[in-house]
């Protein structure tokens, strides 16, 4: 993966349609990386950067390619692009025919589930997130570890262990944090931007949702049902609403827990489970993908 990288001279890097701080955070700081060898590196991406990630080193610059949406020139002549945290080609979404249309389309990933897409590929499930196989990577590559690259890296860490709490986390996971940290990174910046800057009114429809909240007899399996009636009273856009699948899997009795969310012409559904049960198989099976237990 390296070697490619080294002779790119242009570099697109995205990641999936609703774009999470690991898939963001890893391009903005991949890209970043990159740049100090002169590399034309560009972030695009399918949907807009949520709001809490636009605290980023680089954020403003992204480049957003929604559908319908003519692709920026900043974007012709790319020889590589780079999908990171991506399990599927179609979740590209506009992009996918830019990066299909490139020499090198590379697939960095750390899901299982991947589909194995692109003409060179680095999924690895035993990384607790992708920024971890981005930090490596630039490692490899000798780039200087600024606090540019680190920053959108170890938020790709912290969002993706859930602040070092999930059973992904390992010593690789530590060691990577303890660098970032050497070279500037305020854990306490980052953790405010991902958990404590919601507005009261995302609070108001996660106290609704918790209304819905309901488990099985033996409290084994737990739910919870958002409506967009329920987002509209309080002004939520789809792509603005919490995550709040960690609610009915954080009960004591629970093993599976699913949230239900009403999206136009259908019904999406998350899955969280405990050791040792896992849902990954549940979600393939109904055209889905993720962890073991997400």
């Amino acid at each position: 993966m390296a070697s490619v990288l080294r002779r790119a001279r242009t570099v697109v890097l995205s990641s999936h349609e609703k774009v999470d701080a690991d898939g963001a955070g890893s391009a903005l700081g991949l890209a970043a990386g990159l740049r100090t060898f002169g590399v034309s590196a560009v972030v695009a991406l399918p949907s807009p950067l949520p709001e809490n990630l636009r605290f980023l080193p680089g954020a403003a610059e992204c480049v957003v390619a929604g559908p319908g949406t003519p692709l920026p020139a900043t974007l012709d002549g790319a020889d590589v692009f780079l999908s990171l945290d991506c399990g599927a080609a179609s979740r590209l979404g506009a992009l996918r025919p830019l990066a299909e249309s490139c020499p090198a389309f590379v697939n960095v990933d750390h899901h299982a589930s991947n589909e194995g897409f692109g003409n060179h590929r680095w999924v690895d499930e035993s990384y607790a997130a992708v920024g971890v196989m981005a930090f490596e990577l630039l490692c490899e590559l000798g780039a200087p570890l600024s606090l540019e690259v680190c920053l959108p890296l170890y938020t790709a860490l912290v969002y993706d262990t859930g602040g070092f709490a999930f059973s992904n986390t390992d010593p690789r996971s530590h060691r990577m944090a303890a660098a970032c940290i050497g070279r500037g990174v305020r854990p306490e910046v980052v953790t405010a931007a991902l958990h404590r800057s919601r507005s009261l009114d995302s609070w108001k429809f996660s106290a609704e949702a918790i209304a819905t909240l309901r488990t099985s007899p033996d409290g084994a399996v737990a739910w919870m049902t958002l409506t967009r009636e329920m987002m509209g009273r309080h002004g939520l856009a789809e792509g603005r609403i919490p995550e709040l699948v960690e609610i009915p899997v954080s009960l004591a009795s629970t093993r599976i827990a699913f949230l239900l969310t009403e999206v136009e012409g259908a019904v999406r559904v998350s899955l969280r489970s405990r050791c040792p049960v896992g849902v990954q198989e549940i979600a393939a099976r109904h055209g889905g993908g993720g962890h073991a237990r997400a």
